[in-house]
C-alpha cells in the first residue's frame, strides 16, 4: 500500500510541478488548459512504447524487485538531471518518468490476483484498495506539486526525488507466497500470441474500464483548468478539485465489493451515471455562475459534484478491472494480462489527452466544449458494459420490464387509432 501511494504521489507531484514550470518559464498561464492535457498525454507515451519489454519483465521477475528497481531508477534519473543542470527539456524528463514508472504500474497490477490468493480476500477488495490508495496518492501529489513549485523550486525537486526513493524502499519489503514466474525468453517469445489472445478474449473489459481511466484523467485535469479559468479559486485551490474527486473514488472503491454479485449491472448503471455527470459539468458551472454574485461561492458545490462523479467512477472501474485481473490470474497470465491492461489505460489516456489538448490549442474546442467530447468518449465506454451485462443476463428483468411497457404502449395506441 505504501509503495503504491508513494509512486502515485510522485507521478501527480511531477505532473503539476512541471506544469508550474512550463506555464511560468516557457509558456504563459493562459496555456495551462492545453498544457495540462499535453503533460498527461506525454506521461502515457512511455507505457505504450515500453509494452514490448514490460510484459516479459513483469512475468519473469519478482514483482517487488521490479517495483523497487523502477521507482529507484526514476529517482536516480531525477537526481542526475538535478546535478547536471537538466540537459534537454522538461518534456524529456516527463517522458522518462512515464516510461520507467509504467513498469512499476504493470507489476503493481499483476499483484492483484496474487495478493487475493495470499490474503483470502476477493480481487474486488484488493483492487479496490490499491486503486483507492493510488488515486489518493496521485491526487494529493497534484496540489503538492503546484504548491512546491511556487514555494521553492530547488527544495521541490529534492522532495520529488525523495518521494520516488520512498516508493522504492517500501516496495522492497513486499513478499508474495503464490507468485508465479515465467522465464523471460519464453514470456518474450509468447508476447504477441498471448497479447492478441487476451485482447480478443477480454476485449470488452479492455475497452470499457481503461477508456474510463483515460477519460477520468482528462476530466480531472479539465475541471482543474476550467475552474481556475472561471475564477472559482486560485491555482492551488482549483487543483484540489481532483482531490475531491478522489474522495468519491475511494468511497466507490470501498463500496464496490458489495456489488460484486451483480457487478455487470452495477457497472453499467454507474457508467450511465458517469456519462450524465461528465456531460453536465459545464451546465452546472455556467448555470451556477448566473445564480451567484461571487464565483468563489460555486467552489464547494463543484467540489461536491466532483465527489459524486468520482463515486460512480470508483464503482464502475473497480468492478470491471478486478473481474478482468481475476480472469487472467486464473489463466496464469497475470503478468502479461496486467501489462496489457496498463497498456490499454496508457493508450487511451494518451489519445484522450492528445485529442483534447490539441483541439484546444488549435482552437477547435474551448474549455466548455471539451466536456462534450469527453462525455461522448464515456458513452463509447458504456457500450461494452451494456454487452457484458446483457451477456451475463443481468439486464433481463430491466429489458423485460421495458419491452413489456413498450408493447403495452404500442397496443394501447393501436386500439386508440381504431
Amino acid at each position: 500500500m505504501l509503495s503504491c501511494f508513494f509512486s502515485a504521489l510522485g507521478l501527480g507531484y511531477a505532473k503539476f510541478f512541471v506544469l508550474g514550470y512550463l506555464s511560468a518559464e516557457v509558456y504563459t498561464a493562459e496555456d495551462k488548459i492545453w498544457l495540462i492535457q499535453a503533460i498527461n498525454s506525454l506521461l502515457t507515451v512511455g507505457p505504450v512504447l515500453a509494452y514490448v519489454f514490460t510484459a516479459p519483465i513483469v512475468s519473469a521477475c519478482k514483482k517487488r524487485h521490479v517495483m523497487t528497481a523502477s521507482a529507484l531508477l526514476t529517482g536516480v534519473i531525477l537526481t542526475l538531471g538535478h546535478f547536471s543542470g537538466w540537459p534537454g527539456s522538461a518534456w524529456l524528463y516527463l517522458f522518462l518518468i512515464g516510461l520507467i514508472m509504467s513498469v512499476f504500474g504493470a507489476a503493481k497490477m499483476s499483484t492483484v490476483p496474487i495478493e487475493s490468493e495470499d490474503s483470502g480476500r476477493s480481487p474486488f477488495f484488493v483492487n479496490g484498495m490499491l486503486s483507492a490508495v493510488f488515486i489518493v496518492g496521485m491526487l494529493v501529489g497534484i496540489p503538492l506539486g503546484t504548491y512546491c513549485y511556487d514555494w521553492d523550486v530547488l527544495r521541490g525537486i529534492a522532495l520529488g526525488i525523495g518521494i520516488f526513493v520512498l516508493a522504492s524502499a517500501s516496495a522492497f519489503g513486499l513478499v508474495y507466497k503464490h507468485e508465479r514466474k515465467i522465464a523471460f525468453g519464453k514470456a518474450y517469445a509468447n508476447l504477441v500470441e498471448d497479447s492478441i489472445s487476451l485482447f480478443v478474449k477480454h476485449i470488452l473489459y479492455l475497452i470499457s474500464a481503461p477508456l474510463f481511466w483515460g477519460v477520468a484523467g482528462a476530466v480531472s485535469l479539465a475541471v482543474t483548468a476550467y475552474a481556475e479559468q472561471r475564477a472559482l479559486g486560485g491555482a492551488t485551490e482549483c487543483s484540489l478539485m481532483s482531490l475531491y474527486a478522489a474522495i468519491g473514488i475511494i468511497a466507490g472503491n470501498v463500496l464496490s465489493p458489495r456489488f460484486a454479485p451483480k457487478r455487470y449491472s452495477a457497472a453499467f448503471v454507474s457508467g450511465i451515471a458517469l456519462l450524465v455527470l461528465v456531460a453536465g459539468i459545464p451546465v452546472f458551472v455556467e448555470v451556477g455562475l448566473n445564480q451567484v454574485n461571487d464565483a468563489h461561492a460555486l467552489y464547494f458545490p463543484l467540489a461536491a459534484y466532483m465527489i459524486l462523479l468520482g463515486f460512480f467512477f470508483g464503482i464502475c472501474s473497480n468492478l470491471i478491472d478486478a473481474e478482468y485481473l481475476q480472469r487472467v490470474g486464473e489463466e496464469g497470465k497475470e503478468g502479461t494480462g496486467a501489462t496489457l491492461h496498463s497498456f490499454c489505460i496508457a493508450g487511451f489516456t494518451f489519445l484522450v489527452g492528445a485529442i483534447v489538448g490539441l483541439s484546444i490549442l488549435r482552437g477547435w474546442m474551448d474549455a466548455i466544449s471539451q466536456f462534450v467530447l469527453l462525455a461522448a468518449l464515456v458513452a463509447i465506454g458504456v457500450l461494452p458494459l451494456f454487452f457484458l451485462a446483457l451477456k451475463a443476463g443481468s439486464l433481463n428483468r430491466v429489458l423485460s420490464f421495458v419491452l413489456s411497457r413498450l408493447i403495452g404502449l404500442l397496443l394501447s395506441l393501436r386500439y386508440r387509432v381504431k
